[in-house]
């Protein structure tokens, strides 16, 4: 890879608006060998590890499902994104996802258990700050198992290598969040379509207060990451300065007529003037 070009990671945590960002990493580095795992399996980062070395340093970026310290597959330095979301939140819209989709990999499994059932399992209490933490044994790379540490040791640990990232985004504030990724990696191809948005079934008053407030106490430890992360977004756009509802206001309106454009291809039926037109507007 061209050394002019920082190499990046994209940690992406599931629902967070992940696969929209896909779109933009794919433009801004297109023509580049990269790796991106979707599976939140290990196993997949174990293969990539074992890659020679030349064949590792040739990634221009690795996204996904990956945890933090997966930069050691580089000989040299990277910059680390993420997006982060409410964690109640985020696993309303997985567990919804997870169960409405009959071609997802755990949707047999899963398509019968109640949302409480699913979102009080020990391991959701910590998923986020899990994979922010990195690896257990580096050497390895095993990640850390639900429990391996104390709330507090997981928590610090989290927000420390969550410091380190050059963009930490909020689902919340998406466009804003891209503003900054622009800011801090030069990226010119920002506009996006919403992909994977998961639909509702059901209404999120369904699910009552009582449990809200149990899940707020069981997912703890990854609500502590996401107000680090806000603290740290809140900085970034502090630090941007007073021209960024201005960028923000003009991104969003060449974003609406992106979308239009995109909207208007996928209806046309021939594909070679589909190509043509993807081309010209790279979508």
């Amino acid at each position: 890879m061209s050394s002019d070009r920082q190499r990046v990671v994209f940690l992406h945590i599931p629902k967070t608006g992940g696969m929209s960002l896909y779109d933009v990493l794919r433009r801004n580095y297109a023509g580049l060998p990269a790796y991106v795992q979707f599976e939140t399996r290990s196993a997949g980062e174990h293969a990539l590890f074992e890659r020679p070395q030349h064949e590792r340093d040739s990634l221009a970026y690795v996204a996904g499902h990956v945890h933090y310290g997966i930069h050691a597959i580089w000989s040299e330095p990277a910059a680390y994104f993420t997006m982060l979301r409410d964690p109640v939140d985020r696993l309303i819209s997985q567990y919804y996802y997870v169960t409405t989709s009959r071609d997802h990999r755990n949707y047999e499994k899963r398509s019968a258990v109640t949302f409480s059932e699913f979102a009080l399992e020990e391991r959701h209490g910590s998923y986020v700050a899990r994979r922010l933490a990195g690896y257990a044994d580096p050497v390895n790379h095993v990640p850390f198992k639900p429990g391996e540490l104390s709330a507090s040791e997981m928590i610090d640990l989290a927000v420390a290598n969550l410091k380190r990232h050059a963009v930490v985004g909020l689902t919340s504030e998406f466009d804003t969040s891209l503003l900054l990724l622009r800011r801090a990696f030069g990226w010119k191809r920002l506009y996006y379509v919403r992909r994977n948005t998961t639909k509702q079934v059901h209404e999120r008053s369904e699910i009552s207060a009582d449990l809200k407030a149990e899940l707020r106490g069981h997912l703890a430890v990854d609500g502590a990451i996401v107000e680090a992360g806000r603290a740290l977004f809140d900085a970034a756009c502090a630090s941007y300065g007073p021209d960024l509802e201005r960028d923000l206001a003009a991104f969003q309106r060449s974003n609406t007529i992106y979308g239009n454009v995109a909207r208007a291809v996928d209806r046309i039926r021939s594909d070679r003037l589909k190509r043509v037109l993807r081309r010209l507007f790279w979508l």
